[in-house]
């Protein structure tokens, strides 16, 4: 041992801790080849017991990364929603001599410039202005479009020789469509837009003359006391309007969507000519 270099005892401790390990191997199958059953159930029942607890830190994480996607892709999906429907959302004012006051939210419901309000305290004669999501001011009118519940229209009031301007129409949900527990955007506020998120809590029917049911409003767990102001689904369909002014707390009912349409006008028939001398 004296004349070995030190990287020859180096090179020798290393071979006999190999030759032990495969001498301590071969004795452990040994053993265990001739060792009781109990043993080796309980052999077993140890690594499975420590596989367990390595694994489900691994699934914790997998799960924990699934959530956190899951939370980003409702939020992206509900920013989406806001916005696609921000931009057929109008404020509009009553405007007195130099003054103005905010009178309902409304929704641009025909490419001429046709926006649906709530009419309670509509009036009009009142001169009337809308405020669109990019800050634009256009004058306003009343329409002789008719709605069959609360709601009243006014159209852009565009002067001889000026450029009609282009507005973006919103989209109307079908209130059939609207289910219970199903997640709804409400887009509100008179100065500044707010937003609450909730679900559909109620969907009440009643039944009209021929006994035919139909959805009459949707009730929801937020409320608003913005007039006019509506709800959406995730898509940024409009499937319900707040037509009533109210307390926030306990205003939860919304007109359906439907009503926002005007309702087409019929012409009545001509009566048949006689020919005959």
């Amino acid at each position: 041992m004296e004349d070995l270099t030190k990287q020859q005892v180096i090179l020798l401790t290393v071979l006999l801790s190999f030759v032990t390990s495969i001498g301590t191997g071969i004795i452990t199958v040994s053993l265990l080849d001739e060792a009781p059953e109990t043993v080796t159930q309980t052999i077993n029942r140890v690594v499975e017991k420590t596989i367990e607890n390595v694994l489900p830190t691994q699934t914790t994480i997998k799960e924990t990364e699934t959530q956190t996607k899951v939370i980003v892709e409702k939020d992206d999906v509900v920013s989406n929603a806001i916005s696609k429907t921000s931009k057929s959302l109008v404020r509009v004012y009553t405007v007195l001599g130099e003054d103005r006051a905010f009178f309902s939210m409304g929704v641009i419901v025909r490419g001429d410039g046709l926006i649906a309000i709530s009419s309670v305290g509509f009036v009009p004669t009142y001169k009337y202005l809308a405020v669109t999501d990019s800050k634009e001011e256009i004058n306003l009118k009343a329409s002789d479009e008719s709605s069959v519940s609360e709601i009243a229209f006014l159209i852009a009031d565009t002067k001889e020789g000026e450029e009609p301007k282009k507005f973006t129409v919103a989209e109307v949900g079908a209130s059939n469509d609207v289910k219970l527990a199903q997640s709804i955007i409400n887009i509100g506020g008179d100065k500044n837009t707010s937003i609450q998120v909730g679900r559909v809590s109620s969907i009440p029917k009643l039944k009209d003359e021929d006994g035919k049911e139909y959805i009459s409003s949707i009730e929801t767990d937020i409320g608003s006391s913005t007039l006019g102001s509506v709800i959406i689904d995730f898509s940024g369909a409009i499937i319900g309007f707040n037509s009533i002014i109210g307390d926030a707390k306990l205003n939860k009912s919304f007109a359906i969507a439907e009503n926002l349409i005007p309702v087409k006008k019929t012409v009545p028939e001509a009566p048949p000519t006689n020919n005959n001398p």
